[in-house]
């Protein structure tokens, strides 16, 4: 991936000067700035992360390389979205294990396509949000992989922008 998170420098800079000197000092940084100080962190929207993902992909390794990831990306989902409904993510292991329902999962599969292929309006958000209702055996896909799927998806349109 070409975003890479400071997290330390992140929570040190989010602490007051009295905190971050404290912190500095601890040998379990981060996670001793956490327990100890328990900062308000605010992260920025998935927008603004894009954005500067991008810039920084810019300026680094130039367009090219850009527009390599946001193919490899869009490859990747197109491999997904071009197999037959109910036939895109693995069914649950367990039998009677629950999963997201196949039809909901694909119905929203069927508008990011659209999107992709620029005949349909499909926001980030909207994938962020998405909630499908329970399902079992046949009738569901494991919701790991549909989860790891949707956050590439929102990658993908993030990047598109």
């Amino acid at each position: 991936m070409l975003h890479v998170v400071d997290a330390e420098g992140e929570l040190l800079d989010a602490l007051a000067p009295d905190q971050r000197k404290t912190a500095l000092l601890s040998e379990t940084a981060p996670g001793d700035i956490l327990q100890r100080n328990r900062p308000t962190v605010r992260v920025g929207p998935p927008e603004g992360l894009a954005a500067a993902e991008r810039e920084q992909c810019l300026r680094d390794r130039g367009p090219e390389a850009w527009q390599e990831h946001v193919d490899a990306l869009t490859r990747l989902l197109r491999n997904r979205l071009d197999r037959p409904r109910t036939q895109r993510f693995r069914r649950p292991s367990r039998p009677r294990a629950q999963g997201y329902s196949a039809a909901h999962v694909d119905v929203l599969c069927e508008r990011l396509g659209a999107r992709l292929e620029g005949a349909a309006d499909l926001a980030p958000a909207e994938l962020r949000r998405a909630v499908f209702p329970p399902a079992q055996g046949e009738r569901s896909y494991e919701e790991q992989q549909v989860d790891a799927f949707l956050d590439r998806a929102v990658q993908l349109l993030l990047a598109s922008r």
